[in-house]
């Protein structure tokens, strides 16, 4: 069963940040495994593709007693495509609780005091060139992501 894609809108700094929340009730192992080889497909020479040492971090949350899993494109592996998995507005990082997810094309995150940090390509905030990072901030709540 698919999950239903919903759209949320965060204001911060003055600007609109869209963002996609998919719930879902298809087992975490089962979407991360579907993610991975979806990056393997896309490579030109599959047997050569592989996952860097830190392409899937498994965050627990303190606050809430859950795990995250975060797995990032950037540490995605082809040796005969070097930016297939990210490009000028960042790369793909997915975050996947139990019952939802969230996939962002990201500059950078990190995960500091119960927060998830993202930067993202300065359009995703409304600049019109892109060349400023924006922020948004993500907390995980009773299994949810709340972009604040």
């Amino acid at each position: 069963m698919v999950g239903i894609l919903i759209f949320y809108i965060s204001t911060i700094n003055n600007k609109q940040v869209h963002s996609a929340i998919t719930p879902t009730d298809i087992p975490l192992k089962t979407r991360l495994k579907s993610i991975i080889d979806e990056g393997a497909d896309m490579c030109l020479e599959p047997e050569g593709f592989y996952l860097n040492d830190d392409a899937i971090r498994v965050i627990e949350l303190p606050e809430t007693g859950e795990s995250l899993t975060v797995l990032d494109e950037s540490e995605f592996i082809c040796p005969t495509m070097a930016s297939v998995y990210c490009g000028s507005g960042g790369c793909s990082v997915h975050f996947l609780l139990e019952k939802e997810s969230i996939s962002l094309q990201l500059q950078g995150w990190e995960y500091k005091d119960g927060q998830l940090l993202f930067g993202a390509h300065g359009t995703a905030c409304g600049n019109e060139n892109g060349s400023k990072t924006c922020f948004m901030t993500v907390t995980v709540r009773e299994g949810h992501f709340n972009i604040e």
